[in-house]
């Protein structure tokens, strides 16, 4: 059983909460650590087992993370699998050196998204994949390392994106050592036809290895994509709403997530025949 595997079984469907990360990201009111350790007890209750936590960051500069080590205290205490960005070689050194499970790194599918997120360019990005694999290899083998593709269907700075480069890109951050890489709609831009359509060509393509699919949603639904209904895919029905996302993960590969909350199920990427969501 490899690490991938062993976290996200691959016949179940995993729930991914990453309200104390993604939610807290651009947050201008705080929550205490309190009240943070008790939203996580709260999710724990409630039958989430995997969360991302926060990110590795400045606490100068995000403050928002600054009680990461307390959340991962919280996480073991309560037995979750915890996941914590790691954006920089500072920020991995960090998370080795802690009790987090999953190391989660960020490879934008554009330049113009690259440079501005990161200040790197897509390839010195994955480059850091591979440092991060070695620091965890080195110092904490048991850990995960997940690289996540964002803006791979559609950039909000450079507009539409290759298929073609999110292929090439996963395999590169594959080949560096990565245990998952993702693929993620970052801004909520694609509906279920597009979606279907790169995973396909991610799963026909040379890259192996586990995959995952996270959907964004528009933020609080500000974009002027309309909401779309409920809809059922081959009997399961799924909602999209502001902060709840949801994909289909083919069978055989792990289940698993970093938007703001993801459910996956075994699935064929077969779509409905039409669909009012936006293609």
């Amino acid at each position: 059983m490899s690490r991938a595997t062993a976290a996200y079984p691959a016949d179940r469907l995993t729930l991914r909460e990453v309200g104390l990360r993604d939610g807290l990201q651009i947050a201008k009111s705080l929550p205490s650590t309190e009240a943070k350790i008790a939203w996580l007890e709260a999710e724990h209750a409630a039958g989430v087992r995997h969360y991302e936590v926060g990110s590795f960051l400045p606490a100068t500069r995000f403050p928002q993370f600054a009680d990461i080590d307390a959340m991962i205290a919280t996480s073991e205490r309560l037995n979750m699998h915890s996941a914590g960005l790691t954006l920089s070689e500072r920020g991995a050194e960090a998370a080795v050196q802690t009790a987090i499970r999953e190391m989660v790194c960020v490879v934008s599918a554009t330049e113009e998204h690259s440079q501005a997120n990161m200040r790197r360019s897509r390839e010195a990005a994955v480059e850091l994949v591979g440092k991060v694999v070695a620091m965890r290899d080195a110092e904490a083998p048991d850990k995960l390392v997940n690289a996540g593709i964002a803006m791979a269907l559609g950039c909000s700075i450079a507009g539409n994106v290759d298929p073609e480069e999110v292929i090439r890109l996963a395999a590169a951050c594959l080949d560096a050592g990565a245990d998952i890489v993702g693929i993620a709609d970052t801004v909520g831009y694609a509906g279920p036809k597009a979606v279907g359509n790169l995973c396909a060509r991610m799963e026909s393509s040379a890259a192996p290895g586990p995959l995952s699919f996270t959907c964004m949603t528009p933020a609080a639904w500000a974009s002027p994509m309309p909401r779309p209904p409920w809809t059922t895919v081959r009997g399961s029905s799924t909602r999209r709403s502001a902060g709840w996302e949801a994909a289909l993960l083919r069978p055989g590969r792990p289940a698993m997530s970093f938007s703001r909350i993801s459910s996956f199920w075994p699935s064929p990427w077969a779509l409905p025949p039409t669909s009012n969501w936006k293609d």
